[in-house]
């Protein structure tokens, strides 16, 4: 899925996590269709806290979550996990399961990133023998002065028709745990939630609920 970076707005007397509530952010492996219907793997991002429960919505940073808000106006985005041995086990509707989960890390203060992650998403048939490719791809260049650049482009195609459309923004960016800041030229200012895939990055970055991965 394309990253759609919208504007978080906090009222004033939202009741914000402290970090002491906060297990970690794990990354839970699944699979879903990719461009042209290819399966494909995907993670997806989890805030666990320590109180046994998740919030799966990654839709402002989670030092920023009303979390009483959030259940009471968004309860699917919520859920239970516990741990059986050393395994994360989620309540998935009805029952228990043990799915594959990472734990992702936060970023330090003032870290700085380098280089340019991408994100992929679409659908289609042509992996099943069709004619429909639709694909999608976000490209975002970090350097180490702060700045970035996003480009984004979209695409289909069949047997009797093809479109496309691209578009690039720029701007400067921060990052300090689990929240990235991006200042956008036009004046705009996203704040979304950040980690790491791994230790150091060097696989990837998910900026809310949309995964990066690092181009070589």
């Amino acid at each position: 899925m394309v990253a759609v970076l919208a504007l978080s707005v906090v009222s004033a007397n939202a009741q914000r996590l402290k970090q002491s509530e906060v297990k970690g952010i794990y990354l839970r492996q699944a699979t879903s269709f990719g461009a042209g219907g290819m399966m494909i793997t995907t993670f997806q991002p989890y805030l666990l806290l320590n109180d046994g429960t998740f919030w799966k919505k990654m839709d402002v940073p989670p030092m920023e979550l009303d979390v009483q808000q959030s259940r009471r106006n968004d309860p699917k985005s919520w859920g239970q996990w516990k741990m059986e041995g050393s395994k994360i086990a989620v309540m998935d509707r009805t029952k228990w399961t043990t799915p594959v989960m990472y734990l992702a890390r936060p970023a330090t203060a003032g870290t700085k990133l380098e280089g340019t992650y991408r994100a992929v998403s679409g659908g289609g048939n042509t992996s099943l023998g069709g004619d429909v490719m639709v694909m999608a791809t976000t490209n975002i260049t970090f350097s180490t002065d702060g700045s970035f650049e996003s480009k984004s482009g979209s695409g289909a195609t069949t047997s009797r028709v093809s479109t496309s459309s691209s578009s690039t923004s720029r701007g400067t960016y921060s990052l300090d745990g689990y929240t990235i800041v991006l200042k956008y030229q036009d004046g705009r200012t996203v704040r979304k939630p950040f980690v790491y895939m791994n230790k150091t990055g060097d696989r990837g970055i998910f900026i809310g609920g949309t995964g990066y991965t690092k181009r070589r």
